[in-house]
């Protein structure tokens, strides 16, 4: 799921919060107080399956690139007009960590 403080249309900044957060609930089995928790249910997945697979760097860098990919992946399917545009080539959604300190936007999926 797409969280407003860490994504805007699959573009997903290289240092997130709410992704370390999520590792560290994952890790240490830490539950937050409110809204937290809620952001941290939704990043989950990501964070699951980044765990659960070979990845270079930290994980927190794999959750990043697999939130970003899982939301992509979300949006070509959401509604039947985005999805029958992807699937008639009409559009393409991509998604892309954007790194605060360069500017620079690396496309990941």
């Amino acid at each position: 799921m797409a969280t407003p403080e860490c994504q805007r249309w699959s573009q997903q900044y290289g240092s997130c919060g709410a992704v370390s957060a999520t590792v560290n609930a994952l890790e240490k089995q830490a539950e937050f107080p409110g809204h937290i928790q809620t952001i941290v249910t939704a990043l989950m997945p990501a964070v699951r399956a980044a765990a659960a697979k070979p990845h270079t760097g930290t994980l927190i860098q794999a959750s990043t690139i697999e939130n970003i990919k899982q939301n992509v992946q979300r949006l070509q399917e959401a509604t039947p007009i985005l999805s029958n545009a992807v699937q008639g080539g009409k559009i393409e959604i991509v998604g892309g960590l954007y790194d605060l300190e360069t500017g620079r936007v690396e496309l990941v999926a």
